[in-house]
């Protein structure tokens, strides 16, 4: 017998045993934070890769390093040789001596160009394999994180906002790019730079350590200038980095839930609110530019005010002797070389800097508490058990959810729970699928000989637990395969297909189960998706399987169709069925009984029924309705009506559900319930005459059509697909014209994209200023080469002039810090204005964005709400260097190349001539290394955006995956995407290598040449040695810096395809369909369809809508309903201008919708959708969504009027508690009571309430419908429902089948035609049958 219901036994009013409760339940975890001191970069490599990549990598760069203090020895020589020339004047000595130091730089150049090349490539592979175990371990790491963690991830909003799915993508993005941008060639080059100077330092001190420690005297001002910049940087850095997690978090949030954005016109509030996070990412990249800058500018004018106190002393000691003339030339170099390298380590160690941050923070997230273990399924035979649980959502400790639960599933039995809305039902799914940790008492599996880890279940049901994936429906299904299983086949996805009502659906699609579905599948209703779920389970056949209101979007006649084919798929199998239809249970089915987290009765069917005022026999009760609704007359099984069930005779082939019913339907006829349910479909004798679409006003004759069925089916010959029509009076007909692929933008030359996004630069001014001052910058270099080799000759020829050194010595000075000055405001006028450049474009494109219509998001993109959060987050930081690097440094270049070869040549045109003819070749192997770097780098950012999807794939989706156990699958798609990656990346790595090696060995090459062909110049008195130096000088510096270009190559590249990707939004379309429409008339007058007919974009062959008619009164409310996809919500849809008719139009009194302003239309539409979305904020935030004006007595009113309002005053937070990502925290009933206190909020004048009820239990239903009484007041109401009370409270019903409207009618009236209708109620009611 069951418990008797007493309802304090689990009322709030118990506060001793809630404190008890909440005393048991340990603390939440927090998200950990990230280490600050260590760094172990190469940690993650394995023994075997550091012996065979790191090692030998080390060693390379070592030795690439040493080429550099060679050339000092040859240079020092070749001095030498022409000190001594000015005094014996021997010509021939001079050509031998300098063309073997020629030969030598010439070997040098040889050797450098292997070993550039080799070092590079080499780390480049060592960068790819440390972030591809980087990459796996913390994949792994989070998707094997206990959900407390996610719920702690997403409700970690502080000032900065909320970060979700799409944020952690981003941040995982760019924080594995910085690691592996400073564990590669950074790491490499900073190697080799620090193995120059240190070489060049020990060849300086054996020549003179006297005058290499007081040019080194101001390093340590440099180490200190670096020291304070890391200092201050890093906090900046953080700062950044959160922000722009927080950015991508709502760019994700908002395309994810873009229907709801639009439909409150909220718009403009996601705009703003993207706004204040870009404005505080850009204040924060000023400020970290500034200090960087800062530090660059101060460390060029120490490193080059170290040469005038070095030739000040130099000077002195070889006057006095104690050193010669060729021994400090070669110490000068030497310092120089040393210098130059300790300089190009300045920017490195920004990007090192960078990466230290993102590794410690991937660090953290790898050492982190790994609480859900590696799922070993295994058969379970016994009963599954609760004893005394208790638990409560991370994110509200405080309120306890199950409160003592102990219960007994029975193994190879299906037993119910039930209960009202936030009784716990759902989170009872949730422990069973290992998804939480009960805080206190245990589950026991099979007597605890099965784990409840690796128990085989699967979870089916609302929300996550039906999560549909971005792939074709064949896979999407053929996902259920258990590991170790058979390949799944066509025909086994067909099968279960079938048996969920669903295979003549697929076939009727173009690409049949070829058919991608998209991000969240958004093309289909929810029934079928529901339905597509269900058949992923059956593929998957777990021991326990769990049912969470799985059937809950189906229409009665699918429902009851489809659970008895899972009835019997499930039969001696274990079975857990959470519902509020209680129609589903059978008198000899178990059931529990939930209320406020309590089991208050358990028993069967049979003997619960036998108590009805228990807590059980509330639920049954009918609801009370509105009392000026006439209750239809109760039908009961007498003789009519058993001759009614006897007439019907179907074959399997006139059926819509085929030999399926007729199982199905005896499966209930058999069934041994107390009340019985029948199936009354209607006769086959009608049949639909769908053999064309009207293109005229008025529509054919109306006629019934034939039984309902779910699904749509192309009829041979139908012309839905109208090019050529012209748009009339008659017709909201619009020619659509697609924009240009992807592939068309991305041919785009950089001249052509830098014309493009030119306009969108924003303060051109300083802009113009930053140019300026990167030209004068490149100046800097020719005139600081042209005074320094003044000095040198100074000194080599005896340093008699003290004059003339201390005049050049302060010129010199000067000249460092002009070069200082201009490097730093270089680095931060343009870093910065790239970064205000870059937030502009992310703010037009974002807007841009919004601005499309609904069709632009359904529309075949990989990634969905994931790739337009990169591309505008992600590919927007990379964009950057386009402006900030790339243009300034072409600019520094193209002055630099002007200058020094316009110099060089009026100083002496022969030797600049002979030192310039390396650039033609500097030319082509740029140009071709340009080519081939532009070709890898899409490749590679192809492959890296494929990583970061399958991140936010798993991220977005980890509750669905966990719940049916794809942990192992997501994480092998996400190993073999990274393996890409490094595959990939190494195509590539050797030509990008071969380009440092060729910028490496062109400047020996040119030193080599200029030394000799000088030296004849020389020898031959065309040149003095005054000129020849200067003129050497001006071309090896020019030389020097301007081969350093092709190490932009790939920077270039990089930045170049990411501004395409993010210039392909700002080219989008401004002018949509949403766009048309300005008058804002009182719409207030009927609501008219004129023969609408209506395909979702990409499926136009597949029709949803055909020569639909049909007129909705002023204050009217109807119901719309009708067979899962029949078109029920794209009548929704059409009325809120989120999609535009095919053909057809659509007006509210006299006024037609595409010519009303879409702003003002839906201001007059309140919206509760299928699918609650509800974003990651505040319940007070969430109920005043898209309305600034709303205070919080109106929040509180809506909230009340939703039955809700208790609910949240009992959370210790009250409206600010957050709702989560995706309504993540709360039950699917409390996300739907909350939509309609959203949709309650606002003074509309039109109510569309799509399935508002279907999470929601009798009791609550009740309160809801007669909140939705008193608010249809004075408002047209249109209620699209699968639920016979709704139904019954509404003046008329529209029944929907097929695309078309046949019938139409009072509920009373369309029961008693026996139509359609009737088919469709009797289906999902309980028929009471005489003794």
């Amino acid at each position: 017998m069951p418990r008797p219901s007493f309802d304090d036994f689990a009322g709030e009013s118990n506060d001793e045993e809630t404190r008890r409760l909440l005393d048991d339940i340990h603390d939440t975890p927090t998200l950990p934070s990230a280490p600050s001191s260590r760094w172990p970069l190469f940690s993650l490599l394995s023994r075997q890769q550091r012996l065979l990549c790191l090692v030998p990598a080390i060693i390379s760069s070592v030795l690439a390093g040493g080429v550099a203090p060679l050339m000092t020895l040859a240079i020092g020589k070749s001095f030498d040789a022409f000190s001594e020339f000015s005094a014996t004047h021997n010509k021939h000595l001079l050509i031998q001596r300098i063309s073997a130091a020629a030969l030598q730089l010439v070997a040098l150049a040889f050797g450098s160009f292997l070993l550039s090349s080799l070092t590079s490539f080499m780390w480049i592979t060592v960068g790819e394999y440390n972030v591809l175990e980087l990459r796996k371990r913390v994949y792994a790491s989070i998707a094997a994180r206990d959900l407390e963690w996610f719920d702690a991830a997403e409700d970690q909003k502080d000032t900065q906002g909320p970060v979700g799915a799409g944020g952690l993508m981003a941040q995982f993005t760019k924080d594995t790019t910085d690691v592996r941008n400073a564990s590669s060639l950074a790491t490499g080059r900073v190697i080799e730079y620090l193995t120059t100077c240190i070489a060049c330092l020990i060849l300086a001190f054996s020549r003179s350590y006297s005058l290499t420690l007081i040019i080194l005297l101001a390093v340590p001002v440099l180490v200190g200038i670096q020291f304070a910049s890391q200092s201050v940087a890093g906090p900046l850095l953080a700062t950044e980095r959160r922000e722009t997690t927080v950015a991508a978090t709502l760019v994700d949030r908002t395309v994810s839930g873009i229907n709801t954005v639009k439909a409150f016109n909220a718009v403009e509030h996601e705009q703003r609110s993207l706004d204040a996070v870009l404005s505080r990412i850009e204040s924060s990249v000023w400020k970290l530019v500034a200090v960087w800058g800062l530090t660059s500018g101060l460390a060029q004018f120490v490193m080059m005010g170290m040469f005038v106190q070095g030739f000040w002393f130099g000077a002195h000691v070889v006057r006095t002797g104690a050193i010669g003339a060729g021994d400090v030339m070669a110490v000068f170099w030497a310092c120089l070389m040393a210098t130059t390298n300790l300089q190009l380590c300045i920017p490195l160690s920004i990007q090192l800097a960078k990466g230290k941050s993102a590794l410690a923070a991937l660090l953290a997230l790898i050492d982190g508490p790994e609480i859900v273990s590696a799922c070993r399924p295994q058969p379970c035979r016994g009963d599954i058990v609760f004893r005394n649980v208790a638990f409560s959502y991370p994110a509200r400790a405080d309120v306890p959810v199950l409160r003592d639960v102990t219960m007994s599933l029975p193994a190879r039995k299906t037993t119910f729970i039930v209960g009202s809305s936030g009784s716990g039902k759902s989170t009872i799914a949730h422990l069973l699928a290992s998804l939480y940790k009960p805080q206190r008492g245990s589950i026991v599996v099979d007597d605890g000989h099965v784990d409840l880890c690796d128990l085989d279940i699967a979870a089916v049901g609302q929300g996550a637990a039906s999560t549909l994936f971005d792939m074709s429906i064949f896979d999407n299904v053929a996902l259920g395969r258990r590991d170790g299983a058979k390949a799944v086949t066509r025909a086994d996805v067909r099968a279960v297909c079938e048996r969920v009502l669903l295979h003549e659906f697929i076939d009727g699609l173009p690409d049949g189960y070829d058919t991608v579905l998209g991000t969240g599948a958004a093309s289909l209703s929810g029934g079928q998706r529901q339905r597509l779920a269900l058949a992923r389970a059956m593929i998957r056949d777990p021991d326990v399987l769990v049912l969470d209101e799985a059937t809950s979007a189906l229409d009665p006649t699918s429902r009851v169709l489809v659970f008895e084919s899972l009835r019997r798929w499930r039969r001696d199998r274990t079975t857990i069925v959470i519902t509020h239809d209680l129609a589903q249970i059978r008198t000899d089915d178990f059931v529990y009984v939930l209320k406020n987290g309590c089991v208050v009765e358990s028993g069967l069917r049979a003997d619960l029924d036998g108590f009805p005022f228990g807590v059980f026999g509330d639920l049954t009760a009918e609801p009370v309705m509105p009392s000026h609704v006439q209750q239809p007359r109760q039908v009961t099984l007498n003789e009519d009506a058993a001759g009614l069930v006897d007439e019907l005779t179907f074959t399997s082939r006139s059926h819509p559900f085929g030999s399926l019913f007729f199982a199905a339907a005896s499966a209930i006829s058999s069934a041994p319930s107390a009340r019985t349910r029948v199936a009354r479909v209607a006769s086959s004798q009608w049949s639909p005459n769908v053999t064309g679409f009207s293109r005229k006003r008025t529509p054919a004759p109306w006629r019934p059509l034939s039984a309902p069925s779910t699904v749509l089916t192309k009829p041979s010959g139908l012309p839905f697909s109208m090019p050529s029509e012209k748009v009339n009076f008659e017709s909201d007909v619009k020619v659509v014209c697609e924009p240009p692929s992807s592939d068309v933008a991305q041919q785009l030359s950089i001249l052509d994209l830098i014309r493009e996004i030119y306009p969108l630069i924003p303060r051109k001014p300083l802009v113009l200023v930053g140019l300026v001052t990167c030209l004068l910058s490149g100046t800097m270099t020719p005139v600081f080469s042209f005074l320094l080799s003044r000095l040198l000759f100074e000194v080599s020829t005896g340093a008699q002039n003290v004059d003339i050194i201390n005049k050049y010595g302060i010129i010199v000075l000067g000249v460092a810090a002009a070069d200082g000055l201009f490097m730093g405001l270089k680095y931060f006028i343009m870093q910065g204005s790239a970064m205000s450049w870059v937030t502009h474009m992310r703010r037009v494109a974002f807007a841009r964005v919004l601005k499309q219509d609904r069709r632009w998001f359904d529309r075949d993109r990989e990634g969905g709400a994931g790739a337009l959060a990169r591309v505008l987050i992600t590919d927007g930081d990379d964009a950057r260097e386009l402006l900030a690097g790339s243009t300034g440094q072409l600019l520094v270049v193209t002055a630099l190349f002007g200058v020094g070869m316009a110099w060089a040549l009026l100083a002496g045109w022969q030797l600049a001539l002979a030192g310039f003819a390396v650039v033609p070749v500097f030319a082509l192997a740029m140009a071709a290394q340009a080519r081939l770097a532009a070709r890898c780098e899409i490749k590679n950012k192809r492959a890296r955006e494929e990583v970061g999807m399958r991140y936010y794939e798993t991220i977005a989706n980890i509750r669905g995956i966990r719940s049916m156990r794809f942990d192992k699958v997501f994480r092998e798609q996400f190993d073999r995407a990274a393996d890409r990656v490094l595959v990939t990346a190494r195509r590539g790595a050797f030509f990008e290598g071969c380009s440092f090696g060729v910028a490496s060995g062109l400047i020996y090459l040119a030193e080599a040449l200029l030394f000799y062909f000088g030296a004849v110049l020389v020898a031959n008195g065309t040149y003095s040695y005054l000129q020849m130096v200067q003129v050497l000088n001006l071309v090896v510096f020019t030389v020097t810096i301007g081969s350093q270009l092709m190490a932009f190559t790939q920077r270039i590249a990089k930045a170049v395809h990411a501004a395409r990707d993010l210039n392909e939004l700002l080219e989008l379309p401004t002018r949509t369909d949403e766009s048309d429409g300005f008058l804002r008339p009182s719409l207030d007058g009927p609501i008219t369809f004129h023969d609408v007919g209506f395909s979702y974009p990409g499926r136009a062959e597949a029709p949803v809508l055909r020569n639909v008619r049909l007129e909705i009164q002023p204050g009217e409310c109807v119901a719309i309903v009708g067979a899962s996809g029949s078109g029920k919500s794209t009548i929704a849809a059409l009325l809120q201008r989120l999609y535009e008719p095919t053909f057809g139009a659509i007006s509210i009194g006299p006024n037609r919708l595409r010519s009303t302003d879409v702003n003002h239309l839906r201001e007059q539409i309140s919206v509760v959708s299928q699918h609650p979305t509800l974003f990651d904020a505040t319940i007070a935030e969430n109920i005043a969504y898209g309305s600034d004006d709303l205070s919080l007595a109106d929040i509180q009113r809506a909230a009340e009027a939703a039955n809700v309002h208790d609910f949240v005053m009992g959370l210790p937070q009250g409206y600010q508690t957050s709702v989560g990502e995706n309504a993540t925290l709360i039950s699917g009933g409390q996300a739907q009571r909350l939509q309609i206190a959203r949709a309650l909020a606002r003074p509309s004048r039109i109510l569309v309430l799509d399935e508002c009820t279907s999470a929601l239990d009798d009791a609550n239903q009740a309160a809801i419908l007669e909140t939705i009484r008193d608010a249809a007041v004075g408002r047209t109401t249109v209620m699209i429902t699968h639920k016979v009370p709704v139904m019954k409270m509404c003046d008329r019903v529209l029944v929907l089948h097929e695309g078309r409207i046949v019938e139409d009618g009072a509920f009373d009236d369309l029961i008693a035609r026996r139509g359609v209708f009737a088919g469709l109620v009797r289906a999902g009611e309980f028929v009471e049958k005489k003794e």
